[in-house]
């Protein structure tokens, strides 16, 4: 089976895939975090057959960050299209995927490394998930 995760920002929204057999996650795109967001991910879904979908759940010391209200909206909106959401804690996830270079001679500097990295973050989120049901 397929799933698609997602790392929810109130400007940009991560999407990674997974590989057919829901093993490894990969990211796959970006995409803006405006009112066609869902329509755009539900699209991507059906395209990829995908019916699952990982939406990284943020939360601070036991309370919801303050993004969390629109990612539950969101994941509420996937779910009326039909496909089944989980979430999952995401934390940290944005600052791995930073921390780690996209290519071999990348800067490890944070500072210096500002590409957004949704795409990579959401692939973490998903990945968490898929070794989390794998066991």
């Amino acid at each position: 089976m397929k799933y698609l995760g997602i790392d929810y920002g109130t400007k940009r929204i991560g999407i990674a895939l997974s590989d057919e057999s829901g093993a490894i996650a990969f990211p796959h795109s970006i995409i803006s975090a405006d009112e066609k967001a869902a329509s755009a991910a539900t699209a991507l879904a059906a395209t990829e057959g995908v019916t699952d979908i990982v939406v990284g759940e943020s939360t601070w010391q036991g309370a919801d960050n303050p993004v969390m209200s629109s990612a539950h909206e969101f994941a509420t909106a996937l779910e009326e299209k039909g496909l089944r959401v989980h979430l999952i804690s995401e934390a940290l996830t944005s600052y791995a995927a930073r921390s780690a270079p996209s290519k071999p001679d990348q800067s490890r500097n944070l500072k210096k490394n500002r590409e957004p990295v949704d795409a990579h973050a959401a692939a973490l989120i998903l990945q968490r998930y898929l070794d989390t049901i794998r066991g």
